[in-house]
């Protein structure tokens, strides 16, 4: 694979089996990612290596670069937007950022509070999702409401009815 010139056929099986545990441990069938996903998978999970290896040699320097998407995509050369656009990519990254940053800060798990943060956010957005899906549900109520109105005035006042009471929509 280009890219792999410079490492060693173990650093190679290193970097596969890191990306297959980490996309098992976000719940990703690996049949189901696509050949072009995985080989930029394979460049990030190496860009990661390489970062962290950078901070390890250099802990100052670690906790000003602190292995962002926007730095990960840069090393990686996967665009910014891609990493945005493929939310696998993402994910990834913050993932394997909890392995590799440092685990505390003042006595905090900075990793907790990450994920904290990220599942807060997820919550944020399924709850405005709910709302649009009651929203949705109502309005789908109400137009069901409106044709089978609409359905009595054609039949001239006389609904059909099913078995339970309900009006027909379009009785045949």
């Amino acid at each position: 694979m280009a890219g792999d010139e410079h490492m060693s056929d173990e650093q190679i099986d290193e970097v596969d089996e890191k990306m297959r545990a980490t996309l098992a441990a976000l719940g990703v069938n690996l049949d189901t990612v696509d050949g072009r996903t995985m080989g930029q998978l394979r460049k990030v999970e190496r860009a990661i290596r390489d970062e962290a290896e950078a901070r390890r040699r250099a802990e100052e320097e670690v906790r000003r670069h602190n292995l962002s998407v926007s730095s990960v995509a840069k090393a990686s050369g996967v665009s910014h937007a891609t990493f945005y656009n493929k939310s696998l990519l993402k994910r990834y990254v913050n993932a394997r950022k909890e392995e590799e940053v440092p685990r505390t800060r003042e006595g905090r798990d900075v990793a907790l509070e990450r994920r904290l943060e990220e599942a807060q956010a997820e919550i944020a957005l399924m709850n405005e999702q709910g709302a649009l899906m009651v929203q949705l549900q109502i309005e789908n109520d109400r137009l069901k409401r409106r044709v089978r109105m609409l359905e009595v005035q054609l039949q001239g006042g006389q609904p059909a009815m099913d078995g339970k009471g309900e009006v027909l929509l379009f009785p045949t």
